[in-house]
């Protein structure tokens, strides 16, 4: 069972269940296998491939985040995975939730390096006491 927390993502295909993740590996794995001799490819390139519909990263992508849990899927199975989802449209919905579960919380990238006047670090945002927006919890008051 997927685990959405470790950023594990469970997709169905041909009537199987697989668990996705991007881990550390797997993104080397997947800069390896997008790479030649003659040009090291980047994360980020990658990422913008993906983005852009080049099918050829987008199924590397799939593949990278099978490693963990299907480690004999090969690249052609990858593709194979991603027709029975739905194909590239339908697939990409589901790894679109992947990708966002490894990006920052924009609170904390926004203060990220940041300091106060003491020099101690900015804290993100956070709610008021209480549990979530609507909580009407009241701080205790010294006398």
């Amino acid at each position: 069972m997927a685990n959405f927390i470790r950023g594990e993502l469970a997709v169905e295909s041909n009537g199987q269940t697989y668990t996705l993740v991007l881990t550390t590996n797997a993104l080397v794995e997947l800069q390896d296998v997008l790479s030649t001799p003659e040009k090291r490819v980047t994360l980020t390139q990658v990422l913008g491939r993906v983005g852009q519909n080049d099918v050829e990263a987008f199924r590397a992508f799939v593949w990278a985040a099978t490693r963990r849990h299907h480690p004999t899927l090969t690249l052609k199975d990858a593709g194979d995975l991603i027709d029975g989802a739905g194909g590239i449209a339908g697939f990409a919905r589901q790894i679109e939730a992947l990708a966002a579960s490894m990006r920052p919380d924009p609170d904390d990238a926004a203060t990220a390096g940041k300091t106060d006047d003491a020099g101690r670090p900015i804290d993100a945002q956070t709610t008021p006491s209480g549990i979530g927006r609507r909580s009407i919890a009241n701080r205790a008051r010294s006398a």
